[in-house]
């Protein structure tokens, strides 16, 4: 599965201003962007809560729109996704307007494991009623990679249903534990990597299982101002990436 991301919070904001377009056009651009994206092959679009009013336009019925959520601690995850879904299912929306939320949480070397425990059941009760939850770890550099696959195996003894989107880690012992414990479950997000490592990386990850990639400007970041306006040629090389991504998506290895 091939999402897009589009919020990146005040980062967003630089990449506005390199294209020379003032932030009131914010809105404008990343709807641009979102229309191009699902356009040139994209599966779904991430976008930040503001950016539902907008989406409701595209009446893409073959596309997921989901909404992203801000970097929490993990006490505060339960009552920030609760919160995003009700804003999703309050909208008057298409049926492409799935109630997805993606929320990261700040992970430090001295994360209460109580204190994941009870956030994370909550989370996977709201994914277990058909509210699909993906949850983000965001890792300190304190943290260390045994304390990743702690955390890991944590979560899954906990949650049945929810998803995570995860860097690539230190080292193969993190991918396997991804596949182990969440199969399927878990997007491989881009990590402000460059287009050509973050596909070897997509490549790299395929023994373990992921679902598919969640990336942003890793895909349209360096497209320049083309991307927003939907020019040819960054249309063109948009589709490419995305279409590359597909073809090894396309040829893993089927789970026996």
């Amino acid at each position: 599965m091939l999402v897009v991301a589009i919020d990146h919070g005040t980062s967003f904001s630089r990449y506005m201003s390199n294209w020379g377009f003032e932030s009131r056009d914010a809105a404008d651009v990343k709807d641009a962007i979102g229309r191009l994206a699902l356009r040139v092959g994209a599966d779904a679009v991430v976008l930040d809560a503001q950016g539902i009013a907008m989406s409701r336009s595209w009446a893409q019925p073959a596309c997921e729109t989901w909404i992203g959520g801000p970097d929490v601690a993990f006490p505060e995850l339960h009552d920030v996704a609760c919160r995003l879904l009700a804003i999703v299912r309050a909208a008057s929306t298409p049926e492409s307007i799935l109630p997805t939320v993606k929320i990261g949480a700040l992970v430090g070397a001295g994360v209460s494991m109580a204190g994941v425990a009870t956030a994370v059941s909550h989370l996977d009760e709201l994914s277990a009623a058909g509210s699909r939850v993906i949850l983000e770890p965001i890792f300190g550099k304190a943290v260390t990679d045994a304390q990743r696959r702690t955390l890991l195996s944590h979560m899954a003894s906990i949650s049945g249903h929810l998803y995570l989107k995860c860097d690539f880690g230190p080292g193969e012992g993190w991918l396997e534990g991804l596949g182990t414990h969440f199969p399927d479950r878990w997007f491989l997000r881009s990590s402000g990597a460059q287009f050509d490592h973050f596909l070897d990386m997509f490549r790299r990850v395929q023994p373990h299982r992921a679902l598919g990639v969640i990336a942003g400007t890793a895909l349209w970041g360096d497209l320049g101002r083309g991307i927003a306006l939907a020019e040819d040629g960054a249309a063109e090389e948009f589709g490419k990436r995305l279409e590359a991504l597909r073809a090894v998506e396309i040829a893993k290895d089927p789970v026996s």
